[in-house]
């Protein structure tokens, strides 16, 4: 046989085949199947296998090309190829229709086009739709200028809470929450029903979307990811979980990943107000709202780390748990921050100093931060000077003596400052970072005159107080 009769010979029966698979679809038919049949062949395929997305879209251009159809005839050619594409892949995605039809009525169309799309991504459950595949299916619908992509999205999006619902009602016993991937987290479709659920009437869906795949330090995703699984797992009404995490926690997520930051615990003053920039004059009048943001997951991080990070930048004393005589519980000491003090090495070895005195010592915490705040104003000053406490001479301190002197402070206010400075320098000595302390602390300490104050309560206003005490929460009695 000839080598053209051969081809000739071999194209009709790749059409043939063509032809078998479109009669597989009954609803397309007469001028609407030639069409597509006629454009299937022009475009060299020849099994309905071969058909993708982008094919979808093409044969709509294809259709749009012929100027004799109306627009009512165009918008009936349209759905063809999705029709036959949905009927060839019936046989083999026969789960996937019994999990739709177990979901509970939809409209044929509606139900067609979904999972026709589903099968041509290789779909063949519902619990492997995820945002990716959300993502694609909006900008497909956009493609091809369908006018209800809110609806068929939210069709969508119901069928991954249906099967979000059974796989939790079959594991009642587990707790479903969120691993650490670097990929896409979508809360649309969390894990657990109810979280996910709550999110379904949300408008604004690119709040729920947290890329852990973008370019940025494994250690700032995890502290992020780590914050985000608290916030959907802690107790909050809709309304402040989305307001005082969510929302914040995203934008925040966002700025760390725009500006290469590497330790959430290790924010700079410089970090912390570019963040409020970064929303100032975009989020109205919540500006002051979101920020509370950074406190609450330098807070989280914190207290939750498997050993206390001493290196972080800001430390909260709930994490200690002192004991009654170090905590006054009337008024606690929430935190102590350090990153005002701008030279590093000074900041240092003010954490160190403070370590020994929050875990060695036994004084009070109120003292200690009494202590810490006249060491920290000193770093300050060094700050403004640009000294390096391990370098400074006794000149240099001499002149901090005079700053101290010109705010006209009382004699033993002046003298606790001196000497708290000087039992940081103690503490260098010790731990050998210098040799001698550079001044005198004596030569420096003014003379003080204990004053007298009355201080006696008289009975009568204690007999009220103890009348009232029930009333006051229970720490404070």
């Amino acid at each position: 046989m000839p080598a053209l009769q051969v081809l000739q010979a071999y194209g009709q029966r790749r059409i043939e085949e063509l032809q078998a698979q479109l009669d597989m679809c009954p609803h397309v038919t007469g001028r609407t199947r030639k069409v597509l049949e006629d454009y299937l062949i022009q475009e060299g395929i020849y099994s309905l296998a071969e058909v993708s997305e982008n094919t979808f879209c093409d044969y709509r251009e294809f259709v749009f090309s012929f100027h004799q159809f109306s627009k009512a005839q165009m918008t009936h050619f349209f759905p063809a190829i999705e029709t036959v594409v949905f009927y060839y892949w019936l046989p083999e995605y026969g789960d996937l229709i019994n999990e739709v039809e177990e979901y509970g009525a939809i409209q044929r169309p509606i139900r067609n086009k979904i999972c026709c799309y589903l099968m041509v991504n290789g779909i063949h459950h519902l619990s492997e739709i995820d945002y990716q595949l959300r993502k694609q299916f909006e900008a497909y619908m956009i493609r091809t200028e369908f006018g209800k992509i809110v609806e068929y999205t939210k069709v969508l999006d119901w069928l991954k809470l249906y099967s979000i619902r059974k796989n939790n009602e079959h594991n009642p016993f587990r707790r479903f929450r969120l691993s650490f991937k670097e990929e896409v987290v979508y809360l649309g479709y969390h894990p657990d029903y109810e979280t996910a659920y709550n999110f379904y009437y949300l408008r604004d869906k690119t709040e729920l979307v947290f890329d852990f795949s973008l370019d940025a330090p494994i250690t700032m995703k995890r502290q992020i990811f780590n914050m985000l699984n608290y916030a959907l797992e802690k107790e909050y009404n809709r309304k402040n979980r989305r307001e005082l995490y969510l929302v914040p926690l995203r934008k925040l997520y966002l700025y760390c990943v725009d500006k290469g930051i590497k330790d959430i615990e290790l924010l700079e003053l410089e970090d912390i107000e570019g963040f409020r920039q970064s929303m100032d004059g975009k989020v109205g009048t919540k500006t002051d709202i979101y920020m509370q943001i950074v406190d609450n997951i330098r807070k989280f991080l914190f207290l939750n780390a498997a050993d206390t990070n001493w290196q972080a930048n800001v430390w909260y004393m709930e994490r200690f748990h002192f004991k009654g005589e170090r905590m006054n519980p009337a008024e606690p000491v929430e935190s102590i921050h350090f990153y005002l003090v701008k030279d590093l090495k000074n900041r240092q070895l003010l954490k160190s100093y403070m370590r020994y005195c929050i875990g060695i010592g036994g004084r009070a915490i109120n003292t200690i931060r009494g202590e810490y705040y006249n060491i920290y104003k000193f770093l300050m000053y060094c700050d403004e000077k640009e000294w390096r406490v391990v370098e400074i001479t006794a000149d240099n301190f001499n002149s901090y003596v005079q700053e101290l002197d010109s705010l006209d402070i009382q004699a033993a206010t002046f003298n606790q400052k001196i000497e708290d400075v000087y039992r940081f320098y103690q503490f260098l000595v010790a731990k050998q970072h210098i040799e001698n302390i550079p001044f005198n602390v004596e030569y420096y300490l003014k003379k003080t005159i204990l004053a007298h104050h009355d201080r006696a309560v008289p009975e009568e206003t204690q007999q009220k107080f103890l009348a009232h005490l029930k009333y006051f929460p229970e720490h404070l009695r």
